[in-house]
C-alpha cells in the first residue's frame, strides 16, 4: 500500500512538472517591430540588461511599426521619427494608449581637417555651396564674400576643397541631404563608407565630410565644425546633444521607442532599463548619441505616471486653429515679453487677415493695471505672476516662461574676483564708474591695484544688463557704462577674458554652455553673493531662484478671454514648439519641449472650463431676461441689469 501511494506521488509530481514547464514554454513573448535604425539598439540594451524576458524583433519600418501599434497587434514600436498626429488619432480611436520613449540620437556632424581652424564655423548657405548638386566651388577662398586681396586675404585660405559624402545608404547621408538644398549632392564628391571618410580629412586638409557625432568625439584628431542655422539668434553651434534638446541645432534624427501600456507590467522592471541612464552606454555601442541625463529623467517619470507619456513635442490635433479668425486679442506688460508676444502674433497673423492683436509693453506696472481693469487679455509680467489689483482681479491662468540669468566670467588667475556681490557689480558696471572704475581696488580695498578690463555686449541696456544692474531693493536698472570693449560673440569674449587678468565679461546662461562647449580654459564662473553667501550659477539654482542675478517671467491670462477663439488660438501659438527656439536663444532656462507639450495639455482643460463658463452665464443672463417684469424690452433690460449694478457699487 505505501509503495502504491509513493507511486501515486511521485506521478502527481511529474505531472506537476510537465505543467510547469509547458507554462514555462508559453511564456508570453514581447513583440517587437518597427526601425531598422532603432531595433540594433534596443538589442543592444537587451542584452545589457540581461533581462529573462523574450523578444520577438522583425523590422518593418517606423511607418508600418506604428500601424501595428495604433491597431493594438505589438507591445513594442521602435521608430526614428515621432509619432504623427493621424496616427495618434488612430491610437485614440483604437483606445491604444502607449508611453514614448527617447533614448538617443543620430546626430549629424561635419567634419574637417584639425588643422583647418579657417572651417571651425560654416552657416547653412556655405554648405550649399560646398555640397550641393548645384556647387560649382573648387577651392576654399572661393567662399569668401568679398574679392580676397593681399591686404584683406579674406576668412579662407586658397587651398583645394575636398568634398566627400557618406555611402547613400547611411542615415547620416539623408540627414545630409536635409540641410543642404537639392536632392543628392554634387556630381564630383567622392563617396566613401565612415573609416575611409575619417583617414581621408584627417590626412588632407581641405577635405570636408560628415559622419555620426559620437564617431566624430571618438576621433578627437579631426575638426567638428559649428553651423550657423538661418533665422537662429544663438550664432555658430557645434553638434552636442545640448544644442538638439534645445532646438538650437536640428540636423538629427531621434531615436524613440513606443511601448503599449497593456504590456507595460509585462516589461516591469526592463523599462526603466530601457529609458533610463543606463541604456547610454548601449545607444554609444551601436553608434549613436544617447540623450541627455534630463530626457532620461523624464522617460522615468513617464514610465512611472508621473508625466505625460510623450517625451518628443508634437503639435497636438485636439486644438485646430481655425482658418479664419476676427476680433483684437490685447496684450501686454513687461518688457521681456516683447519679443515671444510679437513672434507669436507675426506667426499667427500671416494668413490671419481679420484678426488684431495690439501689444502695448510700456512696463510692468501699466501692464498690470490694465489687466486688472479688463484692458488686457495676456499679461507678461517679471517673477512668479504674483500681483494684486485694487478691485477685484480676473480669474486668472499664470504660466511661467522659465528664468533669465546673467552669469559673470573672470580670468581663472584672479582670486577677488572668485565671488563678488551685488554692490560690487554694481560699482562695476553701471554708467556712474565710467572712467572712475578702472583698478579693482576702486571696487573694494581689499582688493588688488590691478587694471580692469570689462568686455561688454552693446552700449545701450538689454534684459541682461538690467537683470545685472536692478538694485537688490528693486527699482529701475541702472544704465550700464559705454566705456568697455564692446563685442557679441561670447566664445570671443570668454577667450579675452581667459587671456587677460583683470577682465571680467558677462553673457547668458545658454552662451556660458557654449564657452564650455567649445573648451575655453583660463576662465572662472563668478559666485554672486546676495546676502544669502556665495553662490554659483547652476540649471537648479537658477530655476529655484536661489541665485541672485536671475529673473522669472510668467504668462497671466485672463480666464475669462478664453471662450475667444483669437484668444485661444494665440496663446496656443505662444506655447507652439515653435516658441523653444526663441526661448532657448533668449537664454530662457527651466523650460523645454516636454513642458510646453505639457501646457498645451493644460491649456485644453482651461479652454473647455472658460467655455462651459461663459455659457453658464450667458443662460443665466437669459434667464434672467425671461423672469423680468413684463414691459417693454428696454425696461426689461434695465430692471434685469439693476441688482449687478447695485452689487458693483456697494463695493
Amino acid at each position: 500500500m505505501q509503495r502504491m501511494w509513493r507511486s501515486v506521488l511521485i506521478l502527481l509530481a511529474l505531472l506537476s512538472s510537465v505543467v510547469i514547464l509547458s507554462a514555462q514554454d508559453e511564456a508570453e513573448i514581447i513583440t517587437v517591430v518597427g526601425s531598422g535604425i532603432v531595433n540594433p539598439v534596443l538589442e543592444n540594451i537587451i542584452t545589457a540588461s540581461e533581462t529573462e524576458l523574450e523578444f520577438d524583433i522583425s523590422t518593418t519600418g517606423t511607418t508600418a511599426a506604428f500601424e501595428q501599434l495604433c491597431a493594438g497587434e505589438t507591445d513594442i514600436a521602435t521608430a526614428n521619427r515621432a509619432i504623427s498626429v493621424q496616427e495618434t488619432t488612430v491610437c485614440r480611436e483604437n483606445e491604444v494608449e502607449f508611453l514614448e520613449l527617447l533614448v538617443g540620437y543620430d546626430i549629424l556632424a561635419i567634419i574637417s581637417n584639425a588643422a583647418d581652424g579657417f572651417a571651425s564655423c560654416l552657416s547653412t548657405e556655405q554648405l550649399d555651396s560646398i555640397f550641393a548638386p548645384s556647387a560649382a566651388v573648387t577651392d576654399w577662398n572661393q567662399l569668401n564674400t568679398e574679392a580676397a586681396t593681399a591686404e584683406n586675404p579674406g576668412v579662407f585660405p586658397e587651398l583645394p576643397l575636398t568634398v566627400i559624402v557618406p555611402e547613400d545608404t547611411t542615415l547620416t547621408y539623408a540627414v545630409l541631404d536635409v540641410i543642404v538644398s537639392g536632392v543628392g549632392f554634387r556630381s564630383d564628391a567622392t563617396s566613401a563608407d565612415f573609416d575611409t571618410i575619417l583617414e581621408t580629412v584627417r590626412s588632407t586638409s581641405g577635405a570636408i565630410s560628415a559622419i555620426p557625432l559620437e564617431l566624430a568625439l571618438a576621433n578627437p584628431d579631426i575638426l567638428p565644425i559649428a553651423i550657423q542655422f538661418p533665422g537662429s539668434e544663438a550664432g555658430c553651434l557645434p553638434p552636442s546633444v545640448d544644442f538638439v534638446e534645445q532646438g538650437l541645432y536640428p540636423v538629427l534624427t531621434p531615436l524613440l521607442v513606443y511601448v503599449n501600456k497593456a504590456a507595460q507590467e509585462t516589461l516591469g522592471d526592463f523599462l526603466t532599463v530601457l529609458g533610463g541612464e543606463s541604456s547610454a552606454e548601449s545607444i554609444v555601442s551601436a553608434g549613436f548619441s544617447p540623450a541627455s541625463v534630463a530626457t532620461y529623467e523624464t522617460n522615468l517619470a513617464i514610465i512611472a505616471g508621473e508625466q505625460a507619456s510623450r517625451t518628443t513635442s508634437t503639435e497636438d490635433a485636439t486644438f485646430d486653429i481655425p482658418p479664419v479668425l476676427t476680433g483684437t486679442v490685447t496684450v501686454g506688460g513687461a518688457t521681456t515679453g516683447f519679443t515671444l508676444a510679437n513672434t507669436a502674433a507675426s506667426n499667427l497673423t500671416t494668413d490671419q487677415a481679420n484678426l488684431t492683436i495690439t501689444r502695448d509693453f510700456s512696463g510692468e506696472a501699466l501692464g498690470i493695471t490694465a489687466f486688472c481693469n479688463g484692458e488686457l487679455d495676456i499679461l507678461f509680467v517679471n517673477g512668479d505672476g504674483a500681483f494684486e489689483c485694487e478691485e477685484e482681479s480676473p480669474d486668472a491662468l499664470t504660466i511661467s516662461l522659465g528664468y533669465q540669468a546673467v552669469v559673470l566670467l573672470a580670468n581663472a588667475a584672479d582670486d577677488h574676483t572668485t565671488c563678488l556681490t551685488l554692490d560690487q557689480i554694481q560699482t562695476i558696471w553701471s554708467a556712474s564708474s565710467t572712467e572712475t572704475v578702472t583698478q579693482w581696488s576702486d571696487v573694494a580695498e581689499s582688493m588688488p591695484e590691478q587694471a580692469m578690463t570689462l568686455f561688454g555686449i552693446r552700449e545701450s541696456n538689454d534684459i541682461l544688463s538690467d537683470i545685472m544692474l536692478t538694485p537688490a531693493d528693486g527699482g529701475a536698472a541702472a544704465p550700464i557704462r559705454i566705456d568697455t570693449e564692446i563685442n557679441f560673440d561670447p566664445l570671443y569674449r570668454a577667450a579675452a577674458v581667459a587671456n587677460v587678468e583683470g577682465a571680467l565679461t558677462y553673457m547668458k546662461w545658454s552662451d556660458y554652455e557654449r564657452v564650455v562647449q567649445n573648451g575655453q580654459e583660463r576662465i572662472q564662473l563668478v559666485l554672486i553673493n546676495g546676502d544669502n553667501g556665495c553662490i554659483q550659477p547652476s540649471e537648479e539654482t537658477i530655476t529655484s531662484g536661489e541665485y541672485p542675478l536671475s529673473l522669472q517671467t510668467s504668462v497671466v491670462i485672463n480666464k475669462a478671454s478664453l471662450a475667444d477663439l483669437s484668444v485661444e488660438s494665440y496663446v496656443w501659438t505662444i506655447f507652439a514648439d515653435s516658441s523653444l527656439s526663441y526661448l532657448n536663444a533668449a537664454g530662457f532656462v527651466g523650460i523645454n519641449a516636454n513642458d510646453l507639450l505639457a501646457i498645451r495639455q493644460d491649456l485644453l482643460v482651461e479652454y473647455t472650463a472658460a467655455l462651459l463658463a461663459a455659457a453658464e452665464i450667458e443662460a443665466a443672463a437669459a434667464e434672467a431676461t425671461e423672469e423680468a417684469p413684463e414691459g417693454d424690452g428696454a425696461e426689461a433690460t434695465e430692471t434685469a441689469a439693476e441688482p449687478a449694478a447695485t452689487e458693483e457699487s456697494s463695493e
